[in-house]
């Protein structure tokens, strides 16, 4: 039996051609269907290709005869040369159709689907037209030599129509150094590269106008190509950059690559290139490699350089040039540039002029006669920085600025913590590394101010000095701010501020004399004044200072924001340790100082150790103002430790929503200044409530006896929340109501704290009047246990429009009873009508309601 095969061909002959050896034409037809074949294209070596050449007369004296007509169905083929290759699978002459194309090159690794097109033979030549092999890339005609493909060569002229435009041209080839070489040829116009970067996996616009390309070489050796080109391009972008015109022309030829024509222009912008560069295997490190470049670039707007170089070029505008040449070899370079530049900005501050010159020496780039003006302002600076290994520099610069209100676009942190005005003088030099750099300067700041601050008194400053890393240090510093000076030796590093000889004088008088290392981390305040930690509790405090009325809020130092500590001072102190752990000697009088919630504070103080005692302590706290004396531990001025005996004469605060007293109280303050006990004594001497006295409100049980309830006790002036109190309340005062007055007598313990008040004892009324009752006398109890609902007696009398009534109402704000006369008892029942106050008959006269009322105590 047969056996089926994958694949067959069927061929038509005409024999008698064959017979009289006519030539061409005897094979009239080839079909060849579901044919699976590879082609291995040969690896010729030297040797062959010597061989090859020799033999090159008798190949061309051979004549091959090829079918007039072949068919191919259903087929696939692969064609290989090493590991490149070509695949075609569903190949179908006839139906126009290869179905699948996948092509693996160094330089192109894809696949095409649902290739259409015709194929066919014209004599000796294949013939290939409108081959779809892409949306973006169609194949309108290509034909190559078939005798020539035999013996591994091709010979193809082609024209596509690719992403938009045209590409033709024509194609050789032959085996070579175990690579199939290829020689080509073409042109292309109007290519879209918007199609062409999405057919390479790229973001990219514009068009190609026109270019044309030449091409000898292996694509699995590139290194030994050569490749050239030039072409234009319009409105081009690449990612996010921009630009409206690129001309470019160039040749690869044994890794180099040679530019003799390089144009960019954009808008008013244009940068012109030509040298030559070796093509480094890494491009991020492409300056690495030889180059040898000559530049020309002509900026007539740099704000429109920020669609190219990005956003943060925006506030950039003006004019620049640069001219010059660059060379490297093996990491050294090598040239000379000039910048100008005028009519420059940035933001809103401007820079008329720019003039630079750039030299390129080994690794170093050198900046000379560099200088940027406006007006007569100017900056003008000589430089060194090497631009391999690690970062080396070395600078001179001097600068004299009318005005730094001008300049505010460029006094951002970290150059200054915010924007000044004023004048600036200033000559500088430094060198080094960023681990290890020293420099030194002189300045002169004229009426410096923060900008946005008129009312600001402007500060004078003559500064020289020097610094390295994380230290600065001026061996001169004057201030000068109104009719006051400053000058002293000043030393600052990111955790203490340390002045030596310093001297502050108002109108000529001595204010401040001595020396001073102060935990005062001026590096924070400076890069962010506003959010900066200024004090450091462990670094040193050291102070050896006489004052004469010295006032620390006028002190000169720069404040961004308010310092904790104010006062004016006189007298000697010295200390030493730390804010953490602080021992100090001296005597220092004290007048309207301010700390945290201690304000108009004044004081003569003795100092030993960690002890500051005062005997006559005048001060503001909250709505508090006290005297009295006492000792303060400084050990830690985070968590002062209190032993005070205050007294305020008249303390007057909102104890509850519309519920203020006025009292006058001794009091004594122990422990750490966030949770000391307070005890003593108050004095109530007047109350006022600005609430209505109602009768039904009395009378009815769950009410207080006030037209709206009355909110929780709590006394907000006390600063401390968390005081533990324990006062005792007593006295004889006025009592007044919106609509009411009498007197109350209160003898109550507060314990708690200012904001949970809880009392315990009670409070007396009498005389108590209001429209159409009276409370000729009566008593509130209060328990720790039921703080909101106190026990109550209270003799009552009262009119209405029907009947007088007298009685008692006993009990609880929450269950109240009245005690009647039997004598008024209907009386009683009209004055309760509609009440849930609960009516009993009165076991005593209503003359022996006062004994009933004392025998009552807080427990009943």
């Amino acid at each position: 039996p047969r056996r089926r095969r994958r694949g067959h061909a069927v061929g038509e002959v005409q024999l008698l051609h064959l017979l009289l050896r006519r030539g061409g034409g005897f094979w009239r037809e080839l079909l060849i269907e579901r044919l699976s074949g590879t082609i291995d294209l040969p690896s010729a070596t030297p040797a062959e290709e010597t061989a090859g050449a020799a033999a090159k007369g008798e190949a061309k004296a051979r004549h091959f005869y090829f079918p007039v007509a072949v068919e191919v169905r259903d087929s696939a083929l692969l064609v290989r040369q090493n590991e490149d290759l070509v695949r075609l699978e569903h190949l179908g002459f006839r139906a126009s159709n290869i179905g699948r194309c996948d092509i693996k090159q160094p330089w192109l690794v894809t696949s095409f689907a649902d290739v259409h097109g015709t194929i066919a033979l014209q004599a000796t030549r294949l013939a290939i037209a409108n081959m779809k092999l892409d949306e973006n890339l169609l194949i309108q005609n290509a034909s190559a030599s078939l005798p020539e493909l035999t013996r591994g060569r091709l010979n193809m002229d082609f024209a596509l129509a690719a992403f938009g435009g045209t590409i033709r041209g024509e194609l050789r080839s032959a085996p070579r150094d175990q690579h199939l070489n290829f020689e080509s040829i073409g042109s292309f116009s109007q290519i879209s590269i918007a199609s062409l970067a999405s057919f390479l996996n790229e973001d990219a616009d514009g068009v190609i106008r026109e270019g044309r390309f030449n091409f000898r070489g292996s694509p699995r050796n590139l290194a030994k190509a050569t490749f050239s080109t030039r072409f234009e391009a319009n409105d081009f972008r690449w990612g996010k950059r921009r630009w409206n015109s690129l001309v470019l022309g160039a040749t690869l030829v044994n890794r180099r690559l040679m530019i003799p024509e390089f144009q960019l222009r954009q808008a008013h912008n244009s940068l012109s290139l030509k040298g030559e560069m070796e093509v480094p295997g890494d491009w991020s490190a492409w300056w690495k490699g030889d180059l040898n470049f000559d530049i020309a670039a002509s900026i007539e707007n740099l704000t429109e350089l920020s669609s190219l170089i990005g956003p943060d070029f925006a506030p950039v505008g003006g004019q620049l040039a640069v001219r010059g040449s660059v060379r490297g070899q093996k990491q050294s370079f090598n040239g000379e540039l000039t910048v100008s530049g005028a009519h420059l900005s940035y933001g809103a501050a401007p820079l008329d002029k720019l003039e630079a010159a750039v030299k390129l020496n080994g690794n170093e780039i050198q900046f000379t006669h560099a200088e940027l003006t406006h007006g007569d302002d100017f900056v003008r600076g000589d430089g060194v920085v090497n631009i391999i290994g690690e970062k080396r520099y070395w600078g001179e610069l001097k600068a004299s600025v009318t005005d730094l209100a001008l300049y505010a676009s460029f006094m951002q942190p970290p150059v200054a913590p915010r924007a000044f005005a004023g004048g600036l003088a200033l000559d500088w030099s430094g060198d080094g590394t960023a681990r290890a750099h020293s420099g030194a300067f002189t300045a002169q700041l004229k009426k410096l101010r923060p900008l946005g601050q008129p009312d600001t008194l402007p500060l004078d400053v003559q500064a020289e000095g020097s610094y390295s890393p994380a230290s600065i240090f001026f061996n001169k510093l004057i201030l000068g701010r109104g009719e006051a000076s400053f000058s002293a030796k000043v030393a600052a590093n990111p955790q203490s501020l340390t002045i030596q000889s310093m001297r502050l004088l108002e109108k000529k008088e001595m204010r401040l004399e001595g020396n001073a290392q102060l935990p005062l981390n001026v590096w924070a305040a400076w890069q962010d004044p506003d959010r900066a930690t200024w004090w450091n509790f462990e670094s040193p405090l050291r102070l050896e200072v006489v004052a004469q009325g010295f006032s620390l809020a006028d002190s000169l130092v720069f404040n961004a924001k308010e310092q904790p500590m104010r006062g004016i001072f006189t007298g000697r102190l010295t200390t030493d340790g730390s804010l953490g752990a602080l021992t100090a000697n001296g005597k220092l009088q004290v007048r309207d100082a301010s700390w945290g919630e201690v304000k108009k504070a004044s004081a003569d103080l003795n100092i030993a150790g960690s002890m500051w005692t005062s005997q006559n302590l005048r001060a503001s706290w909250g709505d508090l103002d006290f005297t009295g004396g006492g000792t303060v531990d400084l050990h830690d001025a985070r968590a002062p430790q209190l032993a005070l005996d205050l007294r305020s004469e008249k303390f007057s605060c909102a104890a509850a929503p519309g519920l203020r007293l006025e009292t006058a109280a001794d009091f004594h303050v122990q422990g750490a200044a966030g949770t000391a006990r307070c005890t003593g004594k108050a004095q109530v001497i007047s109350v006022s409530l600005e609430r209505n006295l109602d009768l039904d409100s009395i009378l009815t049980s769950n009410q207080s006896g006030f037209d709206t309830p009355l909110g929780a006790l709590s006394l907000p002036a006390i600063p401390f929340p968390n005081w533990q109190l324990d006062l005792e309340v007593n006295g004889r005062a006025p009592l007044k109501l919106t609509n009411a007055s009498g007197t109350v007598v209160p003898q109550v313990r507060l314990t708690g704290t200012p904001a949970a008040v809880s009392l315990r004892g009670r409070i007396d009324f009498s005389d108590l009047r209001g429209p159409d009752f009276t409370i000729p006398s009566g008593a509130l109890f209060f328990s720790v246990g039921d703080p909101v609902n106190p026990m109550l007696a209270l003799r009552v009398s009262g009119n209405r429009p029907a009947s007088d009534f007298e009685g008692l109402i006993l009990g609880s704000l929450q269950q109240k009873i009245l005690v009647w006369d039997n004598e008024h008892e209907t009386d009683a029942r009209t004055a309760l009508d509609a009440r849930d106050a609960t009516l009993a008959p009165m076991p005593f006269s209503i003359e022996a309601a006062p004994p009933a009322l004392d025998a009552l105590t807080p427990e009943q």
